[in-house]
């Protein structure tokens, strides 16, 4: 209906589930184009709302959390995975498809390098490590160094 899903019976071989929406409303496990990424959870009024999963082609969540309107909210905690590593790199809120609140980022070896909130999808202000050590507590415009407090000069180690 509208170009949504309005009727629709699926079924899941792996899991032996079936998958249905009436009216515009239930759980889904939808494929894109492909059959590679996927989403799976709630669907109400024909779009993703509510509780789900995003996942890759090798079925690594990109993103989990809640959806409104088919839109990453921050109602609860975020993922972000790299897609090309299937590491974690954001954990945290999020406001209308952006990182909005509290939140946390990684680098490609697991290793925590910023903490703190965000606003609008960009970095508002929080902590930065490198090597697991605080190096550095900042305030951002616009996403970038505006001031903050210098930690440890000998990160390099």
């Amino acid at each position: 209906m509208n170009g949504e899903i309005w009727n629709w019976i699926g079924y899941d071989k792996v899991t032996n589930n079936t998958f249905v929406i009436n009216n515009g409303n239930g759980y889904i496990k939808l494929y894109d184009y492909f059959w590679k990424s996927f989403f799976e959870g709630e669907y109400k009024n024909g779009e993703k709302n509510g509780k789900g999963k995003e996942y890759n082609e090798n079925g690594i969540i990109l993103y989990e959390g809640k959806f409104d309107n088919g839109i990453k909210v921050g109602c609860g905690k975020g993922k972000e995975y790299d897609s090309f590593t299937d590491k974690l790199k954001y954990e945290g809120n999020y406001f209308d498809g952006k990182k909005e609140g509290e939140g946390k980022e990684y680098n490609n070896n697991d290793c925590l390098i910023l903490e703190g909130k965000f606003k609008n999808g960009k970095r508002l202000r929080g902590k930065e490590y490198a090597n697991k050590k605080l190096i550095f507590e900042r305030e951002c415009y616009e996403g970038k160094r505006w001031k903050g407090k210098l930690y440890d000069m000998d990160f390099q180690k």
